[in-house]
């Protein structure tokens, strides 16, 4: 008896603490004003997360140029903060891959964790620029085929970089052993 009313209560609760975050991204973009970058010769990077952070931070301190299309408003504004070019929305969005100036892009690098999804980024990219480099992340071999027959140029897999990580270790010799010379 008592479920009805607790689920009540809970819903009015969430409603009340529900954050930006928590919206579709369909209200988010809705609510942003989109203005297209002004940058050519750019990568273009799909997804700041954990992958996307580090390969955007290293390409930062490289002086790449850089613009980034990120589905998380929070994030989108942290870098804009920084004067680093974001734009909020869905890369399988054409509206949203125009405003990243895709067609000007020089690589497309997809650090999103869903290969699927990446996949289809990728065909749609490798429709409008054929000449593109695209670089895509996959977790599973079935994604790595799926998103180079899509036509990305290189699917980077963790478990395959970790192994080979590990095995260019295992031919240099440890840094307390001396060297023979």
């Amino acid at each position: 008896m008592l479920n009805p009313v607790l689920f009540a209560l809970l819903e009015k609760y969430l409603d009340k603490t529900e954050t930006l975050e928590e919206q579709t991204l369909e209200e988010a973009t809705e609510e942003e004003k989109q203005i297209p970058v002004d940058i050519c010769n750019h990568a273009l990077l799909v997804g700041f997360g954990r992958v996307g952070s580090l390969l955007g931070e290293k390409l930062i301190a490289q002086g790449i140029p850089l613009v980034v299309i990120e589905t998380s408003r929070t994030r989108v504004d942290e870098l804009r903060a920084r004067g680093i070019r974001a734009v909020l929305g869905n890369a399988a969005n054409e509206e949203i891959m125009n405003l990243a100036h895709l067609d000007c892009a020089r690589w497309l690098l997809l650090t999103i964790p869903n290969g699927y999804e990446a996949g289809e980024i990728v065909a749609s990219a490798r429709e409008r620029c054929p000449d593109i480099e695209i670089i895509a992340r996959a977790h599973y071999d079935d994604e790595v085929n799926y998103i180079i027959e899509r036509g990305a140029n290189q699917v980077v897999m963790g478990e395959r970089e970790i192994a080979n990580t590990m095995l260019t270790l295992l031919e240099k010799p440890p840094l307390n052993e001396a060297v023979p010379g």
